[in-house]
């Protein structure tokens, strides 16, 4: 703020959404967005709000923000953290995440792999999830992330609606010491889906006695195989990609119905993420986040996936439910990984409670901030989330959006104060208000957007007509998000 001579955040709000080509570029220039073309125009409206282009002109990968920003300034770095229920923690620094990506992605390549094919990925959380998001995403290929507790309907539906070619999954997975078979769930895809390829990430250190066939390939075999063949003298250049071309294609949680299909772009997303992880919960470079989202929610691919790596930051994954396999096992995480940033959904949160656990064994130290998002947080988890973990010293960023969004609408901030229950306030660069039936702006109604922002899902995939219906059709060339919200006395926002 102090570099564009802005003293409040009053000043802030009104003036990103007056000027909104000011202000996302001076957010593409403060957050060091590296393209390989620069972009012409912020944004063009020419067909209509609900289908503006963002970064015009602009040349990108993501992956080139996502690893090769880090390779620049401290490559040996720590960008991930992976945990088990079984307390093995597997660390790895942005060189060596780039070998595995460049390896795997040399692997997708030689299997068939190019730019603008759509790639499922129905895996846990675990290290191969991200080295093959990051593989897909370099080769200029749209992944499609399903989240992995879907069952067999939803997974072949949202393959179907994706039209994706190839999927990556894996063998099994543990819950709460219960083993999921997934073979169960996508044993049917090659017939049931437009799917001719699949790579199954076997479960363990060992490769799967199956011989390789025209279909179905083990993930480490592939690997390896790749690996063998590997030259770290030869440059592997990510793709070069438009700013508005597909990343990924992002289905909401429900599973009755047709699927939404909501699309995300290398050029917006680069600077949407970074800026929602920056800006909104003051994530830095300094930072290690352990925020419990999974790859298939928005939450995951924002502040995770995205906006971890693009800032710089050293992220924590567990694979298990925070409370396996005892009710304090995320809390002895924090502390022994120096944990800087928590966040946690309320339902999460709500669980925490009824297990009583036993703060005295844990000092919290390094936690300086908390989030939760993902549906409204009661005041009775707010309470005790605020009193009980780092004992009322962190401030809760409570936020909320949604899929469509690519992130937050509303958003409390690190210098705000407390206030129980509250989203904060509009998220910088988005023009939020509240109208009633009429149309006519109120401090209690609907929620809903005025303007449009880089984060924006670029449509619904092959069905315009349901995206204008449930977006645009209510109030005209306004995104009316579904809602209801009200502001209180101190102009702090609320979800009904």
């Amino acid at each position: 703020m102090e570099k564009n001579n802005i003293d409040t955040l009053e000043d802030l709000l009104m003036k990103s959404i007056e000027n909104v080509e000011w202000y996302w570029k001076v957010v593409n220039e403060d957050l060091g967005i590296k393209w390989r073309e620069p972009f012409n125009k912020v944004v063009d409206l020419q067909k209509g709000l609900p289908w503006c282009e963002w970064f015009v002109g602009g040349k990108c990968n993501i992956i080139d923000n996502v690893i090769q920003s880090n390779l620049d300034k401290h490559p040996n770095k720590t960008a991930f953290i992976f945990v088990n229920r079984d307390g093995i923690k597997k660390n790895l620094n942005f060189k060596e995440l780039e070998l595995k990506v460049n390896v795997f992605a040399s692997a997708l390549r030689d299997i068939g792999v190019k730019k603008g094919d759509v790639v499922g990925i129905y895996l846990p959380m675990r290290m191969e999830s991200f080295v093959a998001i990051y593989a897909i995403s370099k080769l200029g290929a749209v992944h499609v992330p399903i989240f992995s507790g879907f069952g067999k309907t939803a997974l072949e539906q949202r393959l179907v609606d994706s039209n994706s070619s190839y999927l990556i999954t894996s063998d099994f997975f543990q819950r709460r010491g219960r083993v999921i078979n997934l073979r169960t769930h996508w044993e049917d895809v090659l017939s049931n889906t437009f799917v001719k390829k699949i790579i199954v990430e076997e479960t363990g250190s060992t490769i799967s006695d199956n011989p390789p066939n025209d279909s179905v390939f083990s993930f480490k075999r592939i690997y390896n195989e790749a690996f063998n063949k590997y030259d770290s003298n030869r440059k592997f250049k990510a793709e070069l990609m438009d700013s508005g071309d597909p990343l990924f294609i992002l289905y909401p949680s429900g599973t009755t119905g047709k699927p939404k299909g909501t699309i995300q772009t290398h050029g917006g997303f680069s600077i949407f993420s970074a800026h929602q992880s920056s800006y909104l919960i003051d994530l830095k470079s300094t930072d290690t986040i352990f925020w419990y989202a999974d790859i298939g929610w928005i939450t995951g691919q924002t502040w995770i996936v995205y906006g971890s790596p693009i800032v710089g930051s050293t992220a924590v994954i567990f694979e298990d439910t925070l409370d396996f396999p005892y009710v304090d096992y995320w809390a002895k995480q924090v502390d022994d990984l120096h944990v800087t940033i928590f966040g946690a959904a309320p339902t999460a949160i709500r669980q925490f409670m009824r297990n009583n656990l036993d703060f005295s064994k844990f000092h919290f130290s390094s936690l300086r901030l908390l989030v939760s998002t993902g549906e409204r947080l009661n005041k009775e988890a707010w309470d005790w989330y605020f009193s009980k973990v780092r004992n009322n010293r962190c401030p809760v960023i409570n936020l909320s959006g949604g899929t469509e969004i690519g992130g937050a609408i509303l958003s409390m901030l690190p210098f705000l104060d407390n206030i129980p229950t509250s989203v904060g306030v509009p998220v910088p660069g988005l023009d939020v208000d509240i109208l009633n039936d009429k149309g006519k702006s109120v401090d209690d109604g609907y929620l809903v957007i005025r303007n449009p922002w880089p984060g924006m899902t670029k449509g619904l995939l092959n069905d315009e007509e349901r995206y204008l219906h449930t977006y645009w059709s209510k109030f005209p060339n306004i995104w009316s998000h579904g809602d209801k919200v009200r502001t209180d006395s101190q102009n702090m926002w609320h979800i009904w």
